[in-house]
């Protein structure tokens, strides 16, 4: 893809169509990953583009950012999921796990979740080990990396 009108001509098009996933790569000719990274680093990421952007490739773009919105209410940010697997795709969401600070409240946790959902641009699953069922916990926790 070249040139920078093509993203917007996309955007326009999406909007008049609701195409699929898979209709906008056939539309766009280029691969997902292609799509949003150029996209995203001719300037133009827009909420258009970030709907269908992969929680993966959210992740790579604001680590920093994360760690950082984290830091404020909570410790140890860990991925966990389909973004660990590399199994994401551009409905799925992406899966946090999260060390509550003490004295942490239910608000707070709802503030970065709020945060990280503004910043991402995409489905955020926040999640504190103590509120994962038993049947899966240690094996989320056991899985779990850190951002």
């Amino acid at each position: 893809m070249n040139g920078g009108a093509k993203p917007l001509v996309f955007r326009a098009r999406l909007r008049r169509t609701n195409l699929p996933v898979k209709g906008l790569r056939l539309f766009t000719g280029a691969s997902r990953y292609e799509y949003e990274t150029q996209v995203f680093f001719k300037g133009a990421l827009s909420v258009e583009a970030a709907r269908f952007m992969r929680p993966s490739i959210a992740l790579d773009l604001h680590r920093e950012e994360i760690r950082a919105a984290v830091q404020r209410r909570a410790e140890n940010p860990r991925v966990f999921g389909s973004v660990l697997r590399g199994e994401d795709g551009e409905d799925s969401d992406l899966d946090l796990l999260v060390d509550a600070l003490p004295g942490a409240t239910l608000l707070d946790l709802g503030g970065l979740y709020e945060d990280l959902v503004q910043l991402l641009d995409v489905e955020v699953g926040l999640h504190t080990p103590e509120e994962l069922p038993l049947r899966f916990r240690d094996r989320v926790l056991s899985e779990a990396i850190p951002v």
